[in-house]
């Protein structure tokens, strides 16, 4: 459906160009990120906290993700499932995955984490577990999701990548 979908961190590498991690630089970022706005209406909770304090209006990711991910959030809304959306925790971050020297599917804007404080890195249940048609919107888009990972879990991950 979405043929950018990069299968490997070579790949990454080959179609995005490398980062430098020590100084923390993408040089070809602006070729390859995008903001994606986000429908107050489509996500109240999510958007404006109980408070009215904004939580988030944008996104700002990779272009190869932008469209799986608005069919994503278009499934979640479609299907009722937008309570379920709470936290937005973060998509674009120049970062290697914890305690690895490997880069993260964040570094170029293929990852988003969703609800942090419910889905805690290393976290076998709860969460995204109990909500799986939540889980279905986004891997029917073609996202491999953290709390699949063979290794360490991380459900709060979703990733248009290498992943998996």
């Amino acid at each position: 459906m979405f043929p950018n979908k990069q299968t490997t961190r070579a790949a990454c590498v080959a179609r995005y160009g490398a980062i430098d991690f020590v100084s923390g630089h993408w040089g070809r970022q602006h070729e390859w990120m995008t903001t994606i706005e986000i429908n107050p209406a489509d996500f109240p909770n999510w958007v404006v906290d109980a408070h009215g304090h904004p939580h988030v209006a944008s996104i700002y990711c990779n272009k190869d993700m932008a469209g799986p991910l608005v069919a994503a959030l278009k499934s979640v809304h479609d299907k009722g499932l937008g309570n379920v959306l709470k936290l937005y925790d973060g998509c674009f971050n120049i970062r290697k995955v914890r305690g690895s020297t490997a880069f993260s599917a964040h570094a170029y804007g293929l990852a988003i984490d969703l609800n942090a404080d419910d889905n805690n890195l290393g976290a076998t249940h709860g969460g995204f577990y109990n909500n799986p048609e939540f889980v279905k919107c986004f891997t029917d888009q073609g996202f491999a999701w953290g709390g699949n990972f063979h290794g360490r879990k991380d459900p709060m991950h979703f990733s248009y990548c290498f992943e998996g």
